[in-house]
């Protein structure tokens, strides 16, 4: 769960991001919960050294399969990508949570459509203290919200020292704060 990195679209030159392989998924359709791996496509950064524009422009992102995000040990950075939408004629909101509470270093980037530079950038992973987190989670959440008709591009960067093993689930709000609330 360490690395967990982006489900963005593609990157076409020079820094235009494309749409991702693959179906976007409409955020209005989640009910609850849905398991994001079928819908992701995974790339693997041995040096951990590039930035989200970086690693979108790589060749080698492949389909995303459960075994492909049980990585073990691992110096590597792991990208995630996807296209989210909202095809609502209402804005929603939706949490993507990333990983185990045990991961380190988790990084969120969101590309508007078109866009050369991501338009917002957040972090988690338990190097940042909770109060600092953009949900309280000791998994790494971070909060999604569309304005109706809008399409996004995200990435996902997960790096760590522990076992690398990354779920990707996109959450109602209150789903999510259901299923954490201990009985």
């Amino acid at each position: 769960m360490l690395v967990l990195a982006a489900f963005l679209a593609g990157l076409t030159w020079p820094g235009r991001v494309a749409a991702a392989d693959g179906d976007s998924i409409d955020l209005a359709r989640i009910a609850d919960h849905h398991a994001l791996f079928q819908s992701l496509t995974l790339l693997e950064d041995r040096a951990g050294q590039l930035s989200a524009i970086e690693a979108l422009a790589q060749p080698g992102w492949s389909a995303v399969t459960a075994t492909a995000l049980a990585r073990g040990y691992s110096r590597s950075a792991f990208w995630l990508r996807g296209t989210f939408e909202n095809n609502s004629r209402l804005p929603v909101t939706r949490w993507l949570a990333v990983g185990a509470p045990r991961l380190e270093d988790v990084r969120y980037y969101r590309f508007a459509a078109g866009a050369t530079v991501p338009s917002e950038t957040l972090q988690g992973g338990n190097r940042v203290p909770l109060q600092s987190r953009p949900v309280r989670a000791a998994r790494s959440v971070f909060p999604v919200t569309l304005a109706p008709g809008e399409r996004i591009v995200v990435a996902v960067r997960v790096q760590s020292r522990s076992s690398v093993s990354i779920d990707v689930d996109l959450w109602t709000p209150a789903a999510f704060q259901e299923a954490e609330t201990p009985d």
